[in-house]
């Protein structure tokens, strides 16, 4: 899982059709906390395998069993864990479950990356031999956990690790990630991001210019203040489709978001049937407790009593994060220099979508109810929609976003396609619709209980999205580079 232990939110607020600017969330001092803390990551393999000298070009990969030893096997274990480049990882440990009996000790060390479905003895990265952790004995089916030192990731923040096994002689055998598999090693790291902000200024004399023959303008001082963006990672967690009674969401969707602690929670729309003030409190049963914190846009289905008594402005009423109105739209910057967009179900807001993409970088998350991509059988790709994609991301030129977060289909998918990121997450708890996956698609829910909440990990230079299970199991992550 990952965690931010964090007081309290700082936030600056640019509204369009909707209310006035500056918003801060404070902590009971009221003193503004910025993002940047103690992250935990923990989480399951993205692979597992072993290579074994008596048969050096053998695949080891999907085995029940990790094997490893003194010299002839060895295992190999890696993790999708998106650590950014800049932060300092300040404690570590890998959590194995044996399965025999053994009284030698397995042995971790850091290793390069890796293909668990390729992989062989020939072929395998170069053995790192310093160790970095040590297990004690141990007893079938009992986890055990071992403290890691020295702990190193790749570019892409993947942790790959080697384990061994002594004393020569013995083999050493622990669960690996087959499928149906719950016994898989965990990883469980937790580093620290810095989150100081450096201002500058320039005071410029006054000048005088000709724009006109004849005629002159003379400019007054002006003071040119340049601040470089909070040097932090922020935690927003991501879904949308339930209702309209409690038999149509997931209780432990609700309480797996609320318990990963998220800086904020984006809602992508749509309390069904109607959003009435009776649905959308079946809807607080569940998501309360992050209105304060939410950036929230309305769907096709609450969209028609937005404004209703007991509809989607008198829920987000105390979001000082939420644009209210299904016709409205407006962004706002986040406590580290993101920034996120919201788009109404019935709002026309190119030509504002665009201004507020003209900032440079693309530290941007677009919130819009109907995706532009999706494979989803309920509704899919959404051609009509063309125009804000068009802006977040045009034809030629560097991404003015990073990525458009959706619902209205009720499953989850992540989409790169025509030089752009789509996420879709309609996993609350509306009827499961199933997925034939578009070109693109990295990753898409199976079925109603492959359904996940959507993770974004976002940093001063990386950005990373995670389809999470309620159980904290991290389903398919990837993190990416982005420009401030």
């Amino acid at each position: 899982m990952e965690r931010k232990r964090i007081a309290a939110i700082a936030a600056a607020a640019v509204i369009v059709g909707g209310v006035a600017t500056g918003v801060v969330l404070a902590n009971n001092n009221s003193t503004p906390v910025s993002a940047g803390s103690l992250i935990e990551f923990g989480g399951p393999p993205a692979e597992t395998s072993y290579v074994y000298s008596g048969s050096p070009k053998t695949n080891f990969d999907n085995q029940y069993n990790v094997l490893a030893s003194a010299s002839t096997y060895r295992g190999l274990i890696g993790f999708k864990a998106g650590i950014p480049s800049d932060a300092v990882i300040t404690s570590a440990s890998l959590s194995i479950t044996p399965s025999i009996p053994g009284t030698g000790k397995f042995r971790v060390h850091n290793s390069l990356p890796f293909n668990h479905m390729t992989v062989t003895w020939n072929n395998q990265p170069k053995w790192n031999t310093a160790v970095i952790g040590t297990s004690v004995s141990q007893t079938p089916n009992l986890q055990q956990t071992i403290k890691l030192t020295g702990l190193t990731r790749s570019s892409d923040g993947s942790v790959y690790l080697g384990v061994d096994y002594t004393p020569a002689g013995y083999i050493g055998r622990f669960y690996g990630d087959r499928a149906g598999e719950t016994n898989f090693p965990v990883l469980d790291v937790n580093y620290d991001t810095n989150t100081t902000t450096t201002t500058t200024s320039t005071t410029v004399p006054p000048t005088t210019t000709t724009s006109v023959p004849g005629s002159t303008t003379t400019i007054p001082n002006t003071t040119t203040t340049t601040t470089t963006p909070p040097v932090g990672t922020i935690k927003i967690d991501g879904i949308s489709d339930g209702g309209p009674d409690a038999g149509h969401y997931i209780p432990n969707m609700a309480a797996a978001i609320k318990s990963d602690s998220p800086n904020y929670f984006m809602w992508a729309g749509d309390v069904r049937d109607s959003g009435t003030a009776a649905q959308w409190n079946t809807w607080k049963s569940q998501y309360s407790q992050l209105v304060p914190i939410s950036l929230a846009v309305t769907g096709n289905h609450d969209a028609p009593n937005a404004s209703a008594s007991g509809g989607f402005n008198s829920v987000f009423a105390t979001a000082p994060l939420t644009v209210p109105g299904a016709s409205a739209c407006g962004g706002f910057t986040l406590s580290n220099g993101w920034k996120v967009y919201e788009i109404g179900e019935n709002a026309n807001c190119v030509t504002p979508l665009t201004a507020f993409l003209a900032t440079p970088g693309n530290r941007k998350i677009v919130i819009m109810h109907e995706p532009r991509y999706s494979g989803g059988s309920g509704h899919g790709s959404n051609s009509g929609k063309q125009a804000v994609w068009a802006a977040m991301f045009p034809t030629g030129q560097a991404p003015h976003a990073f990525a458009l977060f959706s619902g209205h289909d009720h499953d989850a998918q992540l989409i790169e396609t025509a030089g752009g990121v789509q996420v879709v997450n309609g996993c609350a708890g509306a009827a499961y619709y199933s997925v034939s996956p578009i070109a693109g698609t990295l990753y898409y829910s199976k079925s109603s209980a492959d359904c996940t909440f959507t993770r974004f990990i976002l940093g001063p230079t990386s950005a990373t999205i995670q389809f999470v299970h309620t159980n904290n199991v991290v389903a398919f992550g990837k993190t990416y580079v982005v420009t401030p």
